[in-house]
């Protein structure tokens, strides 16, 4: 999951992403992806699920591919959405289904827009989420 973050202002953006992967190696990878092409961005090695919350400043953009499943996914960037950041997440054929799957848990209503690399692949534009039951965490279980 990336998270890209404005300047601020209504100028032109200085993407600067916050790249959050579990997995060494493709830290490792993203690091160097950084370095030789000269973008300016962060990489944690952490579960996104234990970083969001620590995430500061002004966040434009959520974006995930093949990190959960949408009810997760959605879970993961509520807090950076209820504070203005818009979700972006790729998704597959059973977009359908997913988008089924989170309205048990979340208020969305999801734009859809399909991909231009992807075939039969969605983008899942979310501008804001509501958890539809306190009590149901993330990944639908009772707490």
């Amino acid at each position: 999951m990336s998270t890209c973050c404005s300047n601020g202002r209504r100028k032109p953006i200085l993407w600067r992403p916050r790249l959050v992967e579990r997995n060494t190696r493709k830290a490792a990878f993203l690091r160097e992806a950084l370095r030789v092409t000269g973008a300016r961005g962060m990489v944690h090695l952490a579960e996104i699920g234990d970083t969001v919350d620590r995430i500061t400043g002004p966040v434009d953009c959520v974006t995930a591919r093949a990190v959960a499943p949408l009810n997760q996914l959605i879970g993961f960037a509520e807090p950076l959405v209820r504070k203005g950041a818009k979700a972006l997440f790729l998704k597959g054929q059973d977009v359908e289904g997913e988008l089924t799957e989170a309205t048990k848990y979340w208020k969305i209503a999801p734009h859809l827009h399909s991909s231009r690399t992807a075939g039969g692949g969605w983008i899942v534009e979310l501008d804001q989420v509501e958890r539809r039951d306190q009590s149901a965490n993330v990944d639908g279980h009772r707490a």
